[in-house]
C-alpha cells in the first residue's frame, strides 16, 4: 500500500467515528497491555476493525500488535505536544470500528489530560495487592477531581487484574470501589499464562481465557456510542 493511498483512507484521532477507549493506570506493572490484548483480542474476532496507539516508551502493546493488525498501530510519544498537535499528527484507518490506546505510567495531570482527551471511555486496570491499591486509588480519585470526565463526557470503568482463584483480596477491591460505585467494574482478569503465550507468540490471546470479563468489557464500549452523538450534537 502505498503512503498516499494509506493517508487517503486515513482521519485523524479527533474526528474518527470511532469508538476510543483509554487503557490507563499511573501504576506500573498492573497489566494494562494485557488488557489492551484481551479486548483487542476478542473485538477482532467478532470482526470489528481496531486500532491501536501505544503511548508507552515500553511499546508492549505496539510490539505484540504489530504483525496482527499490522498497519493499524502507532507508536507515540504525546508527552511533549500540545493536544492541538496531538489531533493533527495522529491518524487511524478511516474505516476502524475501535481504537485502543494504552497509557504509560508515571505522568502527570497535565500527560493524563492529553491521553484521555480525545477519548470515550477510559479502562483503569487494577491488580488487588496493597501496593497496587495504595497507588490506584488516589489515582481514581485525582481523574474524578479533574473533571475531566465531565468536561469531555468520558465514561470510566474498572478490571481487577491479576486475580488467583478464590483470591479473597478481590473481596476488598470490591468494597474499596464502591466509593465510586456509578462507575462499572467490568469484571476479573486472571493470571492465565495464555496471556502472556500471546505475547511471546505475538498472536491473539485464547477467547477461552476471562470471557466472561471481555464480554463485560465490549458490552460496556458498545454503549459508548450514545455518548459519542450527544456530545457532538
Amino acid at each position: 500500500m502505498s503512503l498516499l493511498h494509506l493517508k487517503q483512507n486515513t482521519t485523524s484521532l479527533a474526528h474518527t467515528s470511532a469508538k476510543k477507549l483509554l487503557i490507563m493506570n499511573q501504576k506500573g506493572g498492573v497489566g494494562k497491555s494485557t488488557v489492551v490484548a484481551g479486548i483487542t483480542s476478542h473485538l477482532l474476532t467478532q470482526g470489528y476493525k481496531v486500532s491501536l496507539i501505544d503511548f508507552d516508551a515500553q511499546k508492549s502493546s505496539h510490539d505484540w500488535a504489530s504483525p496482527i493488525l499490522k498497519d493499524r498501530v502507532t507508536a507515540y510519544n504525546p508527552s511533549f505536544n500540545s493536544l492541538s498537535m496531538l489531533a493533527s499528527k495522529l491518524s487511524v484507518h478511516s474505516d476502524s470500528d475501535f481504537v485502543i490506546i494504552d497509557s504509560p505510567s508515571n505522568f502527570t495531570l497535565d500527560d493524563m489530560t492529553r491521553y484521555a482527551y480525545y477519548v470515550d471511555g477510559i479502562i483503569i486496570p487494577m491488580a488487588p495487592s496493597p501496593v497496587d491499591l495504595h497507588a490506584s486509588l488516589p489515582f481514581i480519585k485525582t481523574i474524578i477531581d479533574s473533571n475531566l470526565l465531565t468536561r469531555r463526557n468520558i465514561s470510566l470503568s474498572f478490571i481487577v487484574n491479576r486475580c488467583l482463584e478464590n483470591d479473597e483480596r478481590v473481596d476488598r477491591v470490591h468494597h474499596l470501589l464502591n466509593h465510586f460505585r456509578h462507575f462499572n467494574i467490568l469484571g476479573r482478569m486472571s493470571e492465565d499464562d495464555k496471556y502472556q503465550q500471546a505475547f511471546y507468540h505475538k498472536e491473539l490471546v485464547d477467547l477461552t481465557v476471562d470471557k466472561e470479563l471481555w464480554e463485560s468489557a465490549i458490552t460496556w464500549s458498545h454503549q459508548l456510542k450514545c455518548q459519542r452523538m450527544q456530545r457532538y450534537q
